[in-house]
């Protein structure tokens, strides 16, 4: 029987059939669409679940190794720390962590570069690479996750420095200290560069139809090249050069403050929208840590045989202000933090 014919002896109308038809794609295409969206959302806690057993197997394994050397003295003759004695906390010398309580808090860098690994394989692997976004953290995954092996690095160097006490701790705990600061630090300075030799919303640029416009840099890689440069260069400084490392970090956090006030100053052209409070946050996590650093450093605020220590306090409240530094410039086209790990609503251009 013909077409024709069926929907005549139906009783349909060619328009209804027609509507019906159409309304039979757009559920298939709803249920599609939710089955796609199921399957982002499944795929993603498995990574959180991958990511989370890291971290507490990493707890784990330190704490087994902590208690098999215990009263070893396995740090006897290693080249001392160059900050040694600043510290209140009490000086465990036979025990494979030496200071615990400052070792322990270190776990929350780590945490925090987790979170960036797991951000930016969200976005590499689970996006629709058919739509474009106008968010750089978005548009270019690489950059969330150099950031969280920078702070993992981190991590990982300012445990070891609070753990044996020596010389090997410190270079790698400065040295990552360094690289966590440095990374916003070139992020901003990749959108003040692109700002004043472009003249155009740098966002808008990414995926300009003409190529004259377009901007013919991979701002990944040049993000990449800065932060590996400048880490060689802060190497050198902790290894062969007698310098206190505050110094350096001063003159690094006053120009991340002042590019970050310079980019939102710029976007404010473009109606570019930040997650403001983010950034207040950064500032205030700092600044308590801070003034738990001085206090602690300085013995003015000092229980040696204690859990509590003010150090400790400094490598959460730091932590902190890093990743809220990082959701902050990832929030950038996106003003509602709901939307910074919304799979679905992130890569919608707005």
């Amino acid at each position: 029987m013909e077409p024709g014919v069926a929907v005549r002896n139906s009783g349909m109308t060619v328009d209804a059939a027609r509507a019906f038809g159409n309304g039979e794609k757009d559920i298939t295409s709803t249920t599609t669409a939710n089955r796609t969206q199921q399957q982002q959302q499944w795929k993603q806690s498995v990574l959180a679940v991958v990511l989370c057993g890291v971290w507490t197997s990493a707890i784990g394994l330190v704490s087994s190794l902590s208690n098999y050397y215990a009263h070893q003295n396995v740090w006897n003759g290693v080249a001392k720390s160059g900050d040694d004695q600043f510290w209140c906390e009490r000086d465990y010398s036979d025990m494979l962590i030496r200071e615990p309580s400052n070792s322990w808090s270190d776990f929350s860098f780590f945490a925090v570069g987790l979170v960036m690994i797991f951000v930016g394989l969200s976005d590499m692997f689970l996006r629709n690479k058919k739509t474009k976004s106008q968010n750089l953290f978005i548009e270019y995954p690489s950059l969330s996750i150099i950031n969280g092996f920078a702070n993992i690095f981190h991590a990982f160097g300012t445990f070891s420095n609070h753990s044996c006490r020596c010389w090997n701790g410190y270079q790698m705990d400065v040295t990552g200290m360094y690289l966590v600061i440095l990374f916003p630090l070139s992020y901003n300075l990749i959108h003040l560069y692109l700002h004043r030799y472009h003249h155009h919303n740098h966002l808008l640029l990414l995926h300009h139809n003409d190529k004259k416009v377009k901007v013919n840099i991979d701002v990944a890689v040049m993000v990449k090249c800065m932060l590996y440069f400048g880490a060689g260069l802060v190497f050198f400084f902790t290894t062969y050069v007698d310098i206190d490392p505050g110094l350096i970090v001063l003159p690094l956090v006053v120009g991340i403050l002042i590019s970050t006030l310079k980019v939102k100053e710029n976007s404010k052209k473009f109606q570019v929208k930040f997650h403001t409070p983010l950034f207040h946050g950064a500032i205030a996590m700092l600044g308590i840590g801070y003034l738990c650093w001085l206090l602690d450093r300085h013995k003015v605020v000092c229980f040696p045989h204690s859990t509590f220590q003010l150090h400790a306090v400094w490598h959460i409240a730091t932590a902190i202000s890093l990743v809220c530094v990082y959701l902050y410039q990832r929030s950038e086209n996106h003003h509602h933090i709901r939307a910074v790990f919304d799979l679905q609503s992130c890569f919608v251009m707005k």
